[in-house]
């Protein structure tokens, strides 16, 4: 059976495509209880922070425990499909942790109770930051959260907290399964204890990024330059249509990203210098490819929870003595047709959102060498 990723819509390929992020989950307004929680004071940290600084495990904790009987041991895992979003802010010198409870990612419309719990940090990202909008239209609430007013979310698969904190942006963020379907892991949990919990975990967060020193987080393991939006070399259009067996009429189309960001995770990408090549389809993205120049030695965290367990090693040919090539692909015993594919070709880092995307790595292979 397919993953979750197998059965995304076109529309939430466009969604990704225009805003440049996996969604957050949440989609539709919710208005939070309007108490302030005081936030857990943890010992200031001396250098760079890390995911421990953050926010204190039992506040984790119960902000994942949801309606499980026992109490939750929340183990460091990232949801699969926010990998390549992660990987970029650590490439450009933020910190991107991530929690997980519950049984993981399931095969799809497979009862599940996972749900991830993730703290974001764009270093400097302050004069970047934009308040949440609902994909309604709609007004979207704020919450003072400590000393902090954060701009709220809440919709069809999670929660979110985004605000400015002194120089830095801060994303806090819950994402479940089922909680439209049959209510996954949160069934039966009032909504506003839910939200309280998470925003106890935000309001930690971000008393420990404002009290940061200077040298709170570290430099950047990437050096980004101008990359232009290309879609030749590797991503020239003849192996990728062929690969991707596209209809008579497809053509590959390069979108470079435009400020100001529109997200988080855009001005993560604005940072990192990413851009797309979409297969286009009657005048509509099918399949993108992103790539991201300088990245390529980051390609190790899909092989970390839960990253590892989702895609599995392919070995494209062709690649000449004394290079490297390492690619994932979702679903690996079905490749070439799952949906989701990494690969590491040169210095760069790919990511394929898009029916048969093992072959379309295979494909950027083969045009790069």
């Amino acid at each position: 059976m397919r993953s979750n990723a197998a059965v995304r819509t076109a529309a939430a390929i466009l969604t990704v495509l225009l805003t440049g992020c996996a969604s957050t989950g949440a989609d539709r307004s919710v208005t939070p209880p309007t108490t302030s929680p005081t936030p857990s004071v943890l010992p200031a940290a001396s250098g760079p922070l890390d995911c421990a600084d953050l926010a204190p495990g039992d506040l984790v904790a119960a902000a994942l425990q949801g309606s499980a009987p026992e109490p939750v041991a929340p183990v460091s895992a990232v949801q699969p499909e926010a990998v390549f979003e992660s990987v970029l802010l650590e490439g450009v010198g933020g910190l991107s942790c991530s929690w997980r409870v519950g049984s993981g990612m399931p095969v799809y419309d497979d009862p599940s109770d996972w749900a991830y719990l993730r703290i974001a940090v764009l270093p400097d990202g302050a004069a970047e930051w934009v308040p949440l909008e609902s994909h309604e239209g709609g007004a979207v609430p704020t919450r003072r959260v400590g000393e902090v007013d954060a701009s709220f979310l809440g919709g069809e698969s999670g929660w979110v907290f985004s605000a400015p904190v002194g120089k830095h942006w801060v994303l806090v963020d819950v994402r479940a399964a089922g909680l439209t379907a049959w209510g996954g892991r949160y069934r039966g949990v009032d909504i506003e204890v839910v939200i309280d919990r998470l925003a106890e975990v935000a309001a930690a967060a971000y008393a420990s990024v404002a009290a940061a020193p200077a040298d709170g987080f570290g430099p950047p393991l990437v050096a980004v330059g101008e990359t232009p939006a290309e879609c030749r070399g590797g991503l020239a259009a003849p192996g990728i249509l062929a690969a991707a067996e596209a209809p008579p009429g497809a053509e590959v189309v390069a979108f470079s990203r435009e400020e100001p960001a529109a997200s988080f995770e855009e001005a993560v990408a604005l940072r990192a210098g990413t851009f797309t090549c979409a297969i286009v389809v009657d005048g509509f993205p099918e399949t993108i490819i992103r790539t991201a120049r300088g990245f390529g030695e980051l390609v190790d965290r899909f092989d970390a929870p839960d990253a590892g367990v989702a895609f599995g090693r392919i070995e494209p040919e062709g690649v000449p003595e004394g290079h490297t090539v390492t690619a994932y692909v979702e679903d690996a015993g079905d490749e070439p047709v799952g949906r989701l594919a990494a690969l590491s070709a040169g210095d760069s880092l790919y990511w394929i959102d898009g029916a048969r995307a093992g072959a379309i790595a295979r494909a950027i292979v083969a045009q790069t060498y």
